[in-house]
């Protein structure tokens, strides 16, 4: 039931106008629409609608993930790089078989071991490649297997002759008494022979005289004698002087 908002008269429902004074009425308000729905039917049912609520997507959560730590790798791949450094210079020097030595002290050590005790096979180690090269081209020997037998039978003989002569328990040290070292002109002589005389590329940079006493001493005998030993210095490396040898 509604009522004329001018005279108060009551008026039945959906009155536009009043019917005693004729003022307008105002409309009625827009009912809200009802909300709609998806709906489905299932076929037991045809004429019965479900409601099917569509689903929210979860929020899907990862575990942080640790960080990945390079360090052992790169110790690896270090530890790695370093041994094969290692074999490769191995390989390298076994390869070359450097000969002579770092010091004339050192050269002058091996080669008073080697007339001493044996082991002539290795003086070839304190003879120039170019002075052994020599030896080999002009027929002194064969081959270099042949040189290094020739010097280890020559080693060979002195040890008898030290055995028989002071007995099977000598031993055999030396000190050096004085030491000369080659001045220029001498340098230029002994590059001058090496280059004539065995055909020497290379040129000796230093060379030196050492003096020294050899003593032999058993269990019955000391003795001792004076001798000396020369060697040069080519392209880094300490070496005999060629005229020490007997070719």
């Amino acid at each position: 039931m509604a009522y004329c908002i001018s005279c108060g008269t009551k008026l039945p429902d959906g009155a536009k106008y009043c019917v005693e004074c004729g003022a307008q009425q105002p409309s009625a308000p827009a009912q809200p629409m009802p909300p709609v729905y998806r709906q489905t039917y299932s076929s037991g049912s045809p004429m019965q609608p479900t409601y099917m609520p569509q689903p929210y997507p979860q929020p899907q959560y990862l575990a942080p993930q640790p960080r990945r730590s390079y360090v052992g790798l790169i110790v690896g791949i270090c530890s790695g790089a370093a041994a094969i450094a290692i074999v490769l210079f191995v390989l390298f020097t076994s390869i070359l078989n450097f000969s002579g030595e770092r010091t004339y002290s050192e050269a002058l050590r091996k080669y008073t071991n080697i007339m001493a005790y044996g082991g002539g096979e290795d003086l070839i180690d304190l003879m120039h490649p170019d002075y052994v090269d020599y030896v080999i081209r002009e027929g002194y020997c064969g081959n270099r297997g042949e040189l290094i037998r020739e010097l280890h039978d020559e080693t060979a003989y002195s040890v008898s002759y030290f055995r028989d002569t002071y007995g099977s328990d000598y031993k055999f040290d030396y000190r050096a008494t004085d030491t000369y070292f080659y001045d220029r002109t001498d340098l230029e002589y002994l590059n001058d022979q090496l280059f004539y005389d065995y055909g020497f590329r290379s040129c000796a940079t230093e060379a030196v005289t050492v003096y020294y006493d050899v003593y032999i001493s058993s269990s019955t005998t000391i003795d001792y004698e004076s001798t000396y030993f020369e060697a040069m210095r080519v392209d880094g490396r300490w070496y005999i002087v060629p005229a020490e040898f007997w070719y």
